[in-house]
């Protein structure tokens, strides 16, 4: 809004409720204030002291009143639907079950990382996608509860694996991705095959029964020539050339 807009005349009595408007008395201008044209008060500020001022005009103080009293609820009311849409937002990118990123999150975070590499060249990226191979045998044997309780071990383990930098994602039923940011090849090829013998470690108590998770990972380079379809559950691995794959410890 210009400043010539501002200055335009806006009446107090104009902007209350037509109930009030005939008790106000005297109308005050509110974007004639030079603080209010400037930045310096906002609304609430300008008729909390109108308020003060008018203290010995009960019809006035009223208004005023009125007039904060509807506002703040205004206020109230956007702050909600704020954090609801926040809430949404978040809700369209992240997996519901492990709190990681979901797909349609990790392929805005890929497009990110990809156009980076492409203003630095120099840095390296390694994207990991992790198979959780025995998902369907967990499901089948002790139910689907205890599906969920590895889907949720295996991406809390992912996340304790990422540094801050990092991104994890869950981008299908027994499928999850792990990019390593800003690496060298020699520390990701280090990181990745700790990060084998950790996961295939991992087991968890089910009905008095031991659990044990079988975990594969394919590795791919992610830099500036990269095409993000590359990254996708759907991608042809045998086209595009994963760097090497590691199953239960062994490398492919």
């Amino acid at each position: 809004m210009t400043s010539e807009a501002l200055t335009e005349r806006l009446s107090y009595r104009d902007s209350l409720p037509a109930c009030v408007s005939d008790e106000c008395g005297p109308a005050f201008e509110l974007s004639r204030l030079q603080s209010f044209v400037d930045g310096d008060e906002d609304i609430f500020d300008i008729l909390s002291r109108q308020s003060r001022r008018y203290k010995n005009d009960p019809g006035l103080q009223r208004a005023v009143d009125t007039t904060l009293s509807v506002l703040e609820n205004a206020k109230a009311v956007i702050k909600n639907q704020s954090e609801r849409i926040e809430k949404l937002e978040d809700m369209r990118i992240h997996d519901e079950l492990t709190g990681l990123l979901n797909q349609k999150g990790l392929c805005y975070a890929l497009k990110r990382e990809i156009a980076r590499a492409k203003r630095q060249p120099s840095k390296n990226n390694v994207f990991i996608s992790i198979q959780l191979d025995n998902l369907l045998t967990i499901e089948n044997q002790y139910g689907a509860h205890a599906a969920k309780m590895a889907l949720k071990l295996l991406a809390f383990s992912l996340e304790q694996e990422a540094r801050e930098s990092d991104l994890t994602a869950r981008v299908e039923d027994d499928e999850f991705a792990l990019l390593f940011v800003d690496t060298t090849p020699d520390h990701a090829i280090e990181r990745i095959q700790d990060l084998n013998m950790r996961l295939n470690k991992l087991s968890f108590t089910w009905q008095s029964e031991d659990i044990n998770l079988f975990v594969s990972l394919s590795i791919k380079k992610c830099d500036a020539n990269s095409g993000l379809n590359s990254f996708l559950p759907s991608a042809d691995n045998d086209a595009h050339g994963p760097v090497f794959t590691l199953r239960g410890g062994m490398t492919r």
